[in-house]
Parts: C-alpha cells; structure tokens; sequence
C-alpha cells in the first residue's frame, strides 16, 4: 500500500457519500491501477458505477471481485445481480448458481433465481425459487413481494393477495410491497384498497414519480373524471337548484342518493331543508364529500352514510323516517346506465313516504336519425395509402358516448322518445323491448342514431343535452352505428329495434337485428 492510498480511499468515500458517484470512480480506479486485487475497493467501485448509471462497469469490477475471492457467495450474487441488470440472464443465472453451491442457504440468491427464471417466463421455476428463499428466510419481504408479482402475473389473484400482504406485514415500511399489493387488489377489482396501498407508498416515499401517477390511475378508478365535467355543468346545476328550491319545505325528511361533492345536499339544506340524509357508496368519495360539507359549514344538517341507498333502512339513526322528498342525479349518458331505475324503485317501495316527491320526476331516452359520412368514419376505415383495410371495420363498435367537441351536423328526423320513465308513478320491469318507426325529415344517408337524455327535474324545470343543439353538458350524446348506412327520402321510416334492461340499452336498425 502506497503513503497516499489511505488519503485517496478517504477522498473517495467522501465524494461517494456525498453523492459524487462518478468522481469517486476516478479515486478508485487510481488505487486499482497500483492494487488489482483490493477486494473492498472494487465492492465499492462496484456500488459507485451502479449510482452513476454503469452497470456494465460495476460487472467489470465484480468479475474482478469474484476472481480474487472465488470462494465467497456474495461476490457471485452481486455479480449475478450486475449482469441481470444489463440483461444477460444466462450469465446472471450462473453466477447465482455458483453462489449458491458456495452456500446452499443463502436466500438472497434464490429470491434473485427467482428473478431471472422470472424474466425468462420460466413461471414454475421463478415460484419454486421464491418458495426456497421464504422457507430459508421466512421474514424475507421482498421474496413474499416478488412472489406475489409472479403469481399475480399467472393469473392467480388469491394467492398473490396473500404472499403480498404478507409481504407488507413484515415491513410494513416496504415501499415495492405497497405498490405490489394496490396492484394485486386493483386486479381483484378491489380500487378503493389499492388506492390505499398507493397512499401509504406515496407517504413512504413522496419523491417517486411512478407511486404519484400510479395513485392517480387508481384515484380514477374510484373517482371518475366525468365527476369533474358533471359539478361544472352549470346548466344541470341551476335547473336542480330551481327544483329542489321549489320542493324544499320546513320539517321536510330530505334523502339524497349519489352524495357525489355533497353538491346537490348542500342545495336542499341551502334551500331550508332542516337536515339531509346523503348516502354514498364509494368511501373515498364520502370522505371527500364530508371534508367540502364541513369547509361550507353544514356539518350539523346534513349527515353523509357510507353506503348504498339499497342497504339503507328506514327508523334508524341515518334515516329516522320515510323521506319527504327524494333528490338523485344517478343519471348516465343512457339515462339508465349507473342503476337509476333499480335505485329509485327500491327507495319508491322502502325509504320514501307515501306522498312524497322525487327529484328528477321523469326521464327520457331521445333518439334522432343522423346522417353524415364524417360521423360514420370516426368508427370504421376504407382505403388508406392504396391498402383496402375495410376488414377491419368488423371492430368498429356498435355504440360510442360522442367525444368532447365531436357534433352531429346532419339531423334527419325529429326527436323520439324510445323509453319514459315516471321515476315516481311508473312500475318499471326489468325488461322492455320495442320497435319504433322514425320519419326522416330531410333526405340523406342514415349512418345511425344520436341518442341524449331529457329530464324533467319537476312539472316546471326540464334539462336535456340535445348534442345537435350544442346543448353544453356533462352527459355526452350516444352514436348508434347501423352496421349498412340507409338513404332516405324526406317522409320514409326507419324502423329501430330498442331493447332496455335494468341498466343497460340496446339500439339498432331492425333490418340488423
């Protein structure tokens, strides 16, 4: 050892403690040039070319370190985990391999076995590897973690919960294993536990970006944008506010479903109402909505129930009494799409008085004929560059809510209501199935329908987002394609199919059903 070498070690670590991985590579390079076979120095170097972005020169100094301590297993190891980062799996399974012939209970070499028979798409030796490493170690977090990756990506949704929960119980402070359970549980269809899992990691580690975007994607399963759209559709918000100032009388039992912002609760309470039952079914959001209630101050009139208005019950401390008055915006581009008929019946025959009053009293489903190649060829494609790629308009899909800014130009026929509900009075079945015969008024090439919602909030307050009329709204309008557009004359029917379920439509030309 060199007079200077003590002196140039410390220099090194300094600048690789303080961040400076590249100049402490040039230190330790200097001190390799007089000692090749500095065990430490190229562990070390190893780690700094790792920090600065080179994996391929920490291989260099780990084949160096493995050849000048043959016999030790984390050399090999580390090597192995070197070489899998540049992508040579073959090399990287070897090294592991050798490490643990020099140590058949080393863990840490098995949970990285697992990784590369992973990488390989060797499912069965990827499980066995992890399961080695769990019954050698059995608190080891990261193999429970990598385990439930690979059996999350097998399809195998139950036991990848389990091995990742274990995984979170045994470091709880596991950033990866937080993710990997929000990933597990957003499988299972479980969003509002991953956004929780995403939460955790997101507090763990507040600087990684990925955590950041990933909680927003699973913030979007539980909240959709269109909430966004819908509490700015000013047009909505007023023809509510008209109705239910209208409705609102002392001493009234007010129920709202859909608690949403709180938005339409806090309008009844605004408009006199002395206390509003609100119930929604999402946590997050009745969280949220109890958070805007409190800020605007009316904590003390209106209480948020975090669950379904079919599960609620009448004489209980959410709901004392039968509502006066039932207020809903559960409304869909389809009108039915989000329950509104099974929600409404339900609180019709349990939550409601006798006498009561429901806001929306009525809705519609509107059609129109449309014509317009333009709009026809959003969905379906001829000739493209001399190529025929019409084959491929068997995908095109029969029904599409219009994207933003997209409006029908060409209206061939008057407005016709397919489907009214009385959400109030109506006994509305299951199931209602009809033909309708619809007038062209104006001579073209029917492509399909265009289909929008009308609501009538009360006998004097309707809403409706007739997208030919540019009418602004959160409700987008639906696009029917018929599968062969039809030419018309002005006076001649087009017969559509129409078929409703409980919260599903169906429409199309009868020549195509």
């Amino acid at each position: 050892m060199s007079a200077e070498e003590p002196e140039l070690l410390r220099e090194a670590m300094a600048l690789h403690q303080g961040g400076q991985a590249d100049a402490a590579l040039g230190h330790y390079d200097r001190i390799l040039a007089a000692r090749p076979d500095a065990a430490k120095v190229l562990n070390v170097a190893a780690v700094a070319a790792f920090q600065a972005g080179d994996p391929a020169r920490a291989v260099g100094y780990l084949e160096r370190l493995a050849a000048v301590t043959p016999e030790d297993p984390s050399a090999h190891n580390s090597l192995g985990v070197a070489l899998q980062r540049l992508g040579d799996l073959d090399r990287a399974e070897a090294a592991f391999r050798a490490a643990l012939r020099l140590n058949p209970e080393f863990a840490e070499a098995y949970n990285n076995l697992g990784s590369v028979a992973a990488a390989k798409g060797d499912d069965a030796a990827a499980i066995a590897a992890y399961k080695k490493a769990i019954e050698l170690k059995s608190d080891y977090a990261e193999a429970f973690n990598n385990l439930a990756l690979r059996l999350l990506a097998m399809g195998r949704g139950g036991p990848a919960l389990e091995a990742a929960k274990r995984a979170v119980q045994l470091a709880p402070g596991f950033v990866a294993g937080h993710v990997t359970l929000a990933r597990v549980h957003k499988a299972l269809g479980r969003h509002g536990a991953a956004l929780g899992h995403l939460g955790k990691a997101m507090r763990l580690d507040p600087a990684e970006i990925r955590i950041r975007f990933d909680f927003s994607e699973a913030l979007a399963d539980v909240v959709p944008a269109w909430h966004f759209a819908m509490m700015n559709d000013h047009a909505r918000n007023q023809a509510y506010a008209r109705a239910i100032q209208a409705a609102v009388r002392p001493g009234l039992s007010v129920l709202e479903i859909g608690t949403g912002s709180g938005l339409l609760a806090m309008l009844a309470a605004r408009a006199g109402a002395d206390h509003v039952t609100t119930c929604e079914q999402v946590p997050e959001i009745a969280h949220k909505a109890r958070q805007i209630i409190a800020a605007n101050g009316l904590t003390d009139r209106i209480t948020v129930v975090d669950q379904v208005s079919t599960a609620l019950k009448v004489g209980g401390r959410d709901l004392p009494r039968p509502a006066d008055l039932v207020i809903s915006e559960i409304l869909s581009n389809e009108l039915i799409g989000e329950g509104v008929l099974e929600a409404l019946r339900d609180a019709r025959a349990r939550l409601m008085a006798p006498a009561g009053v429901m806001i929306p009293a009525a809705g519609a489903v509107v059609v129109a004929l449309v014509g317009g190649q333009g709009l026809a060829d959003l969905w379906r494609v001829a000739e493209v560059e001399g190529f025929d790629l019409s084959a491929f308009n068997e995908f095109s899909p029969k029904k599409l809510v219009l994207p933003a800014g997209v409006r029908p130009r060409q209206r061939l026929s008057e407005a016709h209501e397919l489907f009214r509900f009385g959400f109030r009075e109506d006994r509305i079945g299951p199931r209602e199935q009809r033909d309708a015969a619809i007038t062209a008024t104006t001579a073209g090439t029917v492509v399909g329908l265009v289909q929008w919602v009308r609501v009538d909030l009360d006998a004097a307050s309707r809403f409706e987002n007739d997208p030919f009329a540019g009418a602004g709204s959160h409700w987008g309008g639906v696009f029917y394609r018929f599968a062969t557009p039809k030419a018309v004359a002005a006076g001649e029917t087009v017969t559509v199919r129409a078929i409703r379920e409980t919260g599903r439509l169906f429409v199309d030309a009868v020549d195509a059903v």
